[in-house]
């Protein structure tokens, strides 16, 4: 059977993972997360919160050894940091996996000194929304606000939910701090369990740091003497202005580069 792919005639068996219904449909779930010296950063976690993804959306989870074919690919690749992307897709009758692991390019040291900036997407989520529960490969809400933010010049976009309460960015969670306290939106306000807000929850506690999970507007963050957004690939990244309104003196500040140098200690 003869298919037209991007300006060829072809087999359609030579390409016939782009029929199966996870591309055709993006029914999948995926983890992207950062190596450090041939070792995958929380691994065990970003494979649960996979498997968890996989069976609310309805599919098998492949009882491969991830660790192991990740191993391979590095030493195939000749890799020590890396990009890792774990994906798991629907096929007509199991469960596709691709597995991919490639230089990490990402967020230069610059990028931490300087801080970032965050604009508000132009849509809303609403609380129950899927992305909340599950890491989709159905990623096109989040993709086209990172693209309006760089329209707009910005690192980042955070969405709002209709109850316009911050929610998280388009690849991120987001922090801030105000009187010294750390503040994030829950879970009940329609945000994805990120891995490294987990983390980061972990280490404001062992620092002795007061934190508080909430339901919070856009006009507190901008107010924050501290904002910060969280990713398994940017670990605790900056933010110096939101909606063109500087935070704090427009520079990374003393509670966000605490929690930075204890996250880096951890993952050495």
């Amino acid at each position: 059977m003869n298919i037209y792919l991007n300006g060829n005639y072809r087999q359609k068996e030579e390409v016939k993972e782009l029929l199966e219904p996870g591309f055709l449909f993006g029914w999948g779930v995926f983890e992207t997360l950062r190596v450090y010296n041939k070792t995958p950063a929380f691994l065990t976690d970003h494979l649960n919160r996979l498997k968890k993804g996989a069976e609310y959306i309805g599919l098998a989870y492949p009882a491969i050894d991830y660790a192991g074919v990740v191993k391979a690919l590095l030493q195939k690749n000749k890799l020590n940091d890396a990009y890792l992307r774990i994906s798991l897709f629907k096929q007509r009758d199991q469960t596709g996996v691709l597995i991919y692991v490639d230089t990490f390019t990402y967020y230069p040291e610059e990028d931490y000194k300087k801080g970032y900036t965050i604009v508000v997407a132009p849509y809303r989520r609403h609380p129950q929304s899927l992305y909340s529960k599950v890491k989709s490969i159905s990623y096109l809400e989040s993709r086209l606000a990172w693209f309006y933010a760089q329209q707009q010049k910005k690192d980042e976009a955070v969405f709002l939910s209709t109850e316009e309460l911050v929610q998280e960015g388009s690849r991120s969670n987001i922090f801030m701090v105000k009187d010294n306290t750390v503040r994030t939106p829950s879970l009940m306000c329609g945000i994805l369990d990120g891995i490294t807000r987990r983390q980061t929850l972990n280490i404001i506690q062992d620092l002795g740091l007061t934190c508080a999970e909430g339901a919070f507007p856009v006009q507190e963050f901008i107010a924050a003497d501290e904002v910060f957004i969280t990713s398994s690939l940017m670990e605790i990244m900056p933010v110096r202005e939101v909606e063109n309104q500087p935070i704090g003196q427009g520079s990374a500040g003393p509670v966000t580069l605490r929690i930075l140098k204890e996250y880096r200690q951890r993952i050495k």
